[in-house]
């Protein structure tokens, strides 16, 4: 089944030759850009102990932030009620993907009585560059999960497959259809029975390892059915989305397959999704470089090493000096003051413990990537 109609769409690909890292926002960041304009963000008490106030609308050139990254993923479930989102935030002029959903269904996050297709759809084409089909992933089936059972995921995908085909209608947009499956078998009859729907590209999801079958297998399966049917070499499939990816394994193995695609001529630019970066920020985790003893005695950074140190509030940033700093030199925590007074907690005037309210904005080394590529490559 052919697509109704052209469609002419932003370019939306990277200037390099690698993949694209979308970060995920969650609900409690995007709150704070849609509350707060960025003037009331620089004076609000989150950046108080900093040197410099700058916007932390990253995902917006225009703004003055700390630096300019323009993607970012928004959850079509979460926020499908809320009308001109898009501009609310300051996001329109950035590249937005956005999740339809499925994940939040198969946790039994979200109702599938309330949030339809339609819904979802008509959210996204609204405030979206780039968004997938809202499938029903088939991994977390079973009596009492909201899908019992991979063919009835795989039906209520095929039907939201045919409403997306037959209802879309922004142009200026690129739809992914999405292939599920744990294993090989599953994602060949996934397949056959959704291609008749054409799109722009295709998103992979049900990246969660179960028996026999780890995160590597199940990537490697969803692009050899892709490979094996042709369908990455289809003129009109741009895209290839990953969803979940934020192990350093999954990194290296998805640009080895972006050269290896270019390596055959197949144009296809491959993404993926994490909200590590901004879950992190909860439990204080840090990714640094862990220097190893090299043959020679000295140190030597390994990026396949890297080193994850855990801080909370119960423990190291009390015991803090007033003049540390954080394991971290990106454009924001090193431009923190004192990151003892920013994440300790208070006491209030009868000397009670009280927990500091504030919402803290780090980022994962967006060069990291970079140190990747230069190490495969």
């Amino acid at each position: 089944m052919k697509k109704q109609k052209s469609h002419v769409k932003t370019n939306l690909v990277a200037s390099n030759d690698g993949c694209i890292f979308i970060p995920v926002y969650v609900a409690g960041l995007l709150k704070l850009f849609e509350d707060f304009c960025d003037l009331e963000i620089k004076n609000y008490v989150i950046q108080k102990e900093f040197q410099q106030k700058k916007s932390l609308r990253v995902f917006n050139k225009s703004s003055n932030s700390y630096f300019h990254y323009p993607w970012l993923l928004l959850a079509a479930n979460e926020h499908h009620r809320k009308k001109n989102y898009r501009k609310r935030i300051g996001a329109e002029i950035s590249k937005v993907f956005v999740d339809s959903g499925g994940f939040s269904l198969a946790m039994g996050k979200t109702s599938q009585k309330t949030y339809t297709d339609k819904k979802a759809l008509d959210w996204s084409e609204k405030n979206g560059d780039i968004f997938p089909i809202l499938d029903r992933p088939s991994w977390n089936i079973g009596k009492d999960k909201p899908f019992k059972t991979y063919q009835e995921c795989l039906e209520k995908s095929v039907g939201s497959a045919k409403y997306y085909y037959e209802n879309r209608s922004n142009s200026n947009c690129s739809v992914l259809n999405v292939l599920q499956g744990q294993t090989i078998h599953q994602k060949r009859k996934w397949y056959e029975n959704i291609k008749q729907y054409e799109f722009d590209g295709w998103a992979v999801g049900g990246l969660v390892p179960v028996k026999g079958y780890g995160r590597l297998q199940i990537i490697l399966d969803s692009i050899s059915v892709l490979l094996e049917t042709g369908e990455l070499e289809k003129p009109d499939v741009k895209y290839l989305h990953f969803f979940g990816i934020s192990t350093l394994d999954g990194i290296i193995y998805l640009e080895f397959i972006q050269q290896k695609l270019k390596d055959k001529n197949i144009e296809i630019q491959i993404t993926y999704d994490s909200s590590t970066w901004n879950r992190g920020i909860v439990y204080g985790n840090y990714k640094i470089d862990n220097p190893i003893q090299g043959s020679n005695g000295s140190k030597s950074s390994n990026i396949l090493h890297q080193q994850i140190i855990n801080i909370t509030n119960k423990n190291i940033y009390q015991n803090m000096s007033d003049t540390a700093r954080l394991p971290c030199d990106c454009p924001i925590c090193g431009n923190l003051i004192k990151p003892k007074d920013f994440f300790n907690w208070k006491t209030n005037g009868d000397g009670k413990k009280i927990k500091k309210i504030v919402e803290t904005f780090t980022w994962e080394k967006l060069d990291f990537v970079d140190k990747i590529k230069n190490t495969i490559f």
